[in-house]
């Protein structure tokens, strides 16, 4: 990248809009998984999901028609475990994350979901802030747990 922004580098969280995932989605989802992290889910993964489209709510952060980050979580009876938040590298910062998880919490909320949960890398202070800015709360470990890398993971609680 140059160092002239474009125009979608440079707008601003208005121009972000989030929207259901859709099948159309993916290979811009998969490009940003790339680059995310380390064990990236694949296609089938991501289709998997969205096929129990029941349990499982995918969303898009948009900006003009271009996918820059997405987030989605299962629906287990009255909690929503969130599986997946990214956002691509050129737009983190920009609060897109924030703007993504407070709209999944809002549809759980909505659907009558009391708690969330996720798991974080013990090393990803970035998100460990960004769920402790939403109130979310360490409230276990799982020792070993990323095959990749051995790494620990946390486990982070919200009541809804």
């Amino acid at each position: 990248m140059g160092k002239e922004a474009s125009k979608t580098e440079r707008a601003d969280l208005k121009q972000i809009y989030i929207e259901k995932m859709e099948e159309e989605d993916l290979e811009e989802i998969i490009a940003i998984e790339r680059v995310s992290f380390p064990s990236p889910w694949t296609k089938n993964m991501f289709l998997q999901e969205l096929k129990d489209s029941d349990l499982s709510h995918f969303l898009v952060a948009r900006m003009d028609e271009s996918v820059v980050g997405y987030g989605g979580f299962s629906r287990f009876f009255d909690k929503a475990h969130i599986s997946n938040l990214a956002v691509h590298p050129r737009f983190r910062r920009r609060k897109i994350a924030e703007k993504l998880l407070l709209s999944m919490l809002d549809l759980a909320k909505a659907q009558g979901i009391r708690e969330a949960t996720l798991e974080v890398r013990a090393g990803n202070l970035p998100a460990q802030n960004l769920y402790g800015k939403f109130g979310f709360k360490v409230t276990g470990r799982h020792q070993r747990y990323y095959q990749d890398t051995r790494e620990d993971a946390l486990i982070m609680s919200l009541k809804l």
